[in-house]
């Protein structure tokens, strides 16, 4: 797996498409194809991602639960690997179905394959990008509020991110593309709701 080459394929997804002198010039970003294996054996790979995802979300965890008992004065809460892993991993699939199920009621089953491993390679590199700065808020002077701040910040741009592949790769119209991108979100903030109760439960 190119990590380079699937996260410029990313950027060339995301991006806001550039305008062009020529009229039947081709827009700049249909490479992006090239960029990932779009085949099932890419799909397949995509879910490995999700997979390797769940170390940095535990990570993000592990951060805030420090920070938290800084500010409590408490011994920092010791968070089960083996339910938080469950309920990551519950929270990543979430995405998939979503963006399974839409793109069977609205007839384009052909969409979900590029759609799913552009979004699941699109979160990989977020979430990659917040823990490897909660890390370094652990180790380093660097301030864990600034953490905080670029991990909120990403967690929104998920839904900017889905707007724009429901946009790009489900070839919705601008204002389906905003309502198919809020309910993917929604119901991944239901189910990350429900987890964050059931892991602080087990605490």
């Amino acid at each position: 797996m190119n990590l380079a080459s699937h996260l410029s394929g990313c950027w060339d997804v995301l991006r806001p498409a550039s305008r062009h002198a020529a009229k039947n010039t081709p827009p700049d970003d249909n490479n992006w194809q090239e960029k990932f294996d779009l085949t099932r054996r890419g799909l397949w790979q995509s879910y490995l991602i999700v997979l390797l995802t769940i170390p940095a979300y535990y990570m993000c965890a592990l951060a805030i639960a420090s920070e938290r008992a800084q500010i409590d004065g408490t011994p920092p809460a010791l968070i089960s690997p083996a339910i938080f892993s469950v309920a990551a991993l519950l929270y990543s699939l979430t995405f998939s179905a979503s963006i399974y199920l839409i793109t069977l009621c609205f007839n384009k089953p052909a969409h979900f394959r590029p759609w799913a491993i552009v979004r699941h390679w699109s979160v990989f590199f977020c979430v990659g990008l917040a823990a490897s700065v909660y890390g370094l808020s652990l180790i380093s002077p660097l301030p864990i509020l600034f953490a905080d701040i670029l991990a909120l910040s990403l967690y929104l741009a998920t839904l900017a991110i889905d707007i724009r592949l429901a946009y790009k790769l489900g070839e919705f119209d601008f204002a389906a593309s905003i309502f198919t991108g809020c309910i993917i979100f929604a119901m991944g903030l239901s189910v990350l709701l429900m987890s964050v109760v059931q892991i602080g439960a087990s605490i």
